[in-house]
């Protein structure tokens, strides 16, 4: 969706907002997270999904998963 004018004002150039439902299992217990990103990108949901999903094996390894 696109970034309202409080998040423009607040971080200039923001274009929009992403919310990714994050559902799995970790250590054995189901999650079922939304995690939100605020971007600059102008560009299509899918290409700004890959990217989210291209940040996660940096998480991963940030969080000591295998």
């Amino acid at each position: 969706m696109p970034a309202p004018e409080w998040v423009a004002e607040n971080w200039p150039g923001s274009a929009t907002i992403l919310a990714v439902r994050c559902k799995g299992i970790r250590d054995g217990a189901p999650i079922d997270e939304c995690r939100y990103y605020v971007t600059s990108l102008r560009t299509t949901a899918k290409t700004l999904l890959q990217h989210v999903r291209d940040r996660w094996p940096i998480e991963n390894l940030a969080l000591g998963a295998t």
